[in-house]
């Protein structure tokens, strides 16, 4: 038969396992979908430890001195060095930190906010706790800069400061008349339509019971000044940070999806959006939404990396879903533990559960190889057939071990691989036990396309299936199957 390609379109948990195209995937854990193959995804470097307990929010500060912070549900904490440094206790409940940058009027400030303990400011030497009148900023659980002013809200309405400033009165923005379904806010967010940021960017307020709300205008005081411009209908967001930052526009994570807010604006008020960019593990997201559905549904974690050049989102329990926007094909990070990421343009880190912080990027994991498990979709072969050996095909440098095999007939997929939208298995490895034997030692980077392998099974359908131990960068380029007869 034709070689197999490597499933470059990604995950499927959307479609029957018979009726995917042969570029789908039913599992693929630790590869990342790019133009020229499958890549196994990047390992980690421990950047600080110490925090004792899950990092929830990641800060940096861009100043001259670039300085990194952490948040747990109980404290701030400095991370920018390799042992963490304990900064201010955090009540705990909300938990999630919610920062911005202010770099008008004055010096570049860090802020953030997390629900519970007011609004904190730092400039480059310490953190202080900002003066705030006319409400309650200790109830703040979001925070943008939107028009030069910082915006925030409680949950219950949302407030601003004057221009530039980071402290001083606080101002409501009038908004409950827009909304026919109450006004518990999931998020805001400042936005320009069309993407991007600039002095035409809007603001953008969605509630818990599905209401997006889009308003004009760079100050509220001024009724000739800021006005809204329609409300529309969604699915319902997640119930706190629902706006997720996507390079320098925004996203809303839905009950549906992740939905970008500009195709949203292009649609009838009336209309709900449709074209979620997780289409296609619609069935993991439904599965992932229900298991936190009576958690809040907080903690989703969202960005685009320019440094790692995808789309990730974290989902809580149930690990990174990341896409490159190249090939938009959805594969999951697994052994990471990520509770949190941050992209500072130039390196992109991420909080683990064990309490530590850490720098994606290398060759390993912190000293461990990274495991990479491929099950490809099925391939109907015209008859019944049995494979005899295949050949696979690497772009890679020295380290790594290879083990392949296929799955014939639908039904000799192992459990907890196949059925990924109703399977909550789906998320974990079955045990790997064939196996593993090293390729042929290279110097260099090669292409290692003598790897032919015995292969055995009968069936009117196939499907590769190939876990690969690597300890170097390694690109996966597909396979040749040749048959029982073949020469």
């Amino acid at each position: 038969m034709p070689g197999i390609p490597a499933p470059l379109l990604g995950l499927n948990a959307n479609e029957p396992i018979n009726g995917m195209k042969p570029a789908h995937a039913i599992r693929l854990s630790n590869w990342v979908c790019r133009q020229g193959g499958l890549y196994v995804r990047n390992g980690f470097g421990v950047q600080s430890l110490g925090l004792g307990s899950s990092p929830l929010a990641l800060m940096s500060w861009p100043g001259a001195t670039q300085a990194l912070f952490a948040t747990t549900a109980t404290g701030l904490w400095n991370v920018t060095s390799a042992s963490a440094s304990y900064i201010l206790p955090l009540q705990a409940g909300y938990g999630n930190a919610s920062s911005a940058i202010q770099t008008n009027g004055g010096p570049t400030t860090l802020l953030f906010v997390n629900g519970k303990d007011g609004l904190f400011a730092y400039r480059g030497a310490t953190w202080s706790l900002m003066t705030v009148t006319g409400c309650d900023a200790t109830k703040w659980q979001q925070i943008i800069i939107h028009q030069r002013r910082v915006f925030a809200h409680d949950g219950a309405r949302v407030w601003y400061l004057d221009a530039n400033a980071i402290a001083g009165p606080a101002h409501p923005v009038i908004m409950e008349q827009h909304f026919r379904n109450g006004n518990v806010i999931a998020g805001i967010a400042s936005i320009k339509p069309s993407g991007g940021i600039g002095p035409d960017n809007i603001l953008a307020v969605v509630t818990a019971t599905g209401e997006l709300a889009i308003y004009e205008g760079d100050n509220p005081k001024l009724a000739t000044n800021f006005s809204g411009k329609g409300v529309f209908d969604v699915p319902l967001p997640v119930t706190r940070n629902a706006f997720i930052e996507h390079g320098t526009t925004a996203m809303l994570v839905t009950r549906d999806g992740i939905l970008p807010i500009p195709d949203i604006l292009q649609l009838d008020r009336a209309k709900k959006p449709v074209g979620a960019i997780t289409n296609d593990i619609q069935g993991l997201w439904d599965l992932a939404w229900s298991q936190n559905a009576a958690a809040n549904l907080g903690g989703y974690a969202g960005l685009n990396s320019g440094s790692a050049r995808f789309d990730l989102i974290t989902v809580p329990g149930n690990g990174t879903f990341v896409r490159p926007p190249e090939t938009g094909g959805w594969s999951i990070l697994d052994g990471l533990n990520a509770t949190c990421w941050l992209d500072d343009s130039r390196r992109l880190y991420f909080g683990r559960t064990d309490g530590t912080v850490c720098l994606y990027g290398g060759q390993d994991d912190a000293g461990q190889p990274i495991n990479a498990l491929m099950v490809g979709a099925f391939q109907a072969l015209g008859a019944n057939r049995s494979p005899a050996r295949a050949r696979l095909t690497f772009d890679r440098h020295t380290g790594y071990r290879p083990l392949f095999k296929v799955l014939t007939n639908y039904r000799e997929v192992p459990a907890g691989v196949a059925g990924s939208n109703l399977n909550a298995s789906y998320y974990s490895w079955p045990p790997i036990d064939w196996p593993m034997m090293p390729a042929p030692s290279a110097v260099g980077r090669t292409q290692a396309e003598s790897l032919w392998r015995g292969i055995s099974g009968r069936g009117h359908v196939m499907a590769p299936m190939l876990a690969v131990k690597a300890s170097a960068p390694l690109i996966y380029n597909g396979a040749e199957i040749k048959f029982v007869g073949q020469a």
